[in-house]
């Protein structure tokens, strides 16, 4: 499907076994990237906001300067977990014609750095193989903002944590292409 084609998606209603599923989820992606053992209940106040989407492969999450009012497959103020299936995103750097292509596996996020900055997309990302993913959108996060202030804050420095990683890993990877 080429780019800018989209596809549908499929919305699963929640439960416990789901919910424990994401929980689970949540602590083996974020897990990592934090030294603070009480963050597994900031991480449970995720769980029912996160939206479980099926996503077929060539189905585009966003576009390279997608904005958050942007009309596209989904709201482009969203995080993805991934827990099964590939995600690719493809950069264009113009002023160097150059491209970089990332696979984003199971057990990693997808668009943390948009999320948290509330700026254009970077990247244009699509499914390679079908996925299934966890979305958090923006607006759910304002709402863990305003009920559970200091759980926010331990989603928020985590998430800081893990785009610090990501951009470390870009950089290297950069860095030993240009030596």
């Amino acid at each position: 499907r080429p780019v800018g084609a989209r596809s549908r998606s499929r919305e699963s209603s929640k439960d416990s076994n789901v919910d424990g599923h994401a929980l689970s989820l949540l602590v083996s992606t974020l897990g990592p990237y934090t030294d603070d053992a009480s963050v597994e209940s900031a991480f449970k106040h995720l769980v029912p906001e996160l939206k479980e989407l099926e996503l077929s492969e060539g189905t585009v999450l966003w576009e390279r300067d997608d904005t958050p009012d942007a009309c596209t497959f989904v709201s482009t103020n969203t995080v993805y977990f991934i827990e099964s299936g590939i995600l690719k995103a493809r950069y264009v750097f113009p002023q160097d014609n150059y491209e970089i292509n990332e696979a984003m596996l199971a057990g990693t996020i997808a668009g943390e750095l948009s999320f948290l900055s509330q700026q254009k997309r970077n990247s244009t990302v699509t499914v390679e193989k079908d996925a299934k993913v966890w979305r958090l959108d923006g607006e759910a996060l304002q709402s863990i903002e305003q009920h559970h202030t200091r759980d926010y804050a331990k989603i928020i420095q985590t998430l800081l944590r893990v785009t610090a990683d990501e951009h470390d890993c870009l950089m290297s990877y950069l860095v030993s292409r240009l030596s």
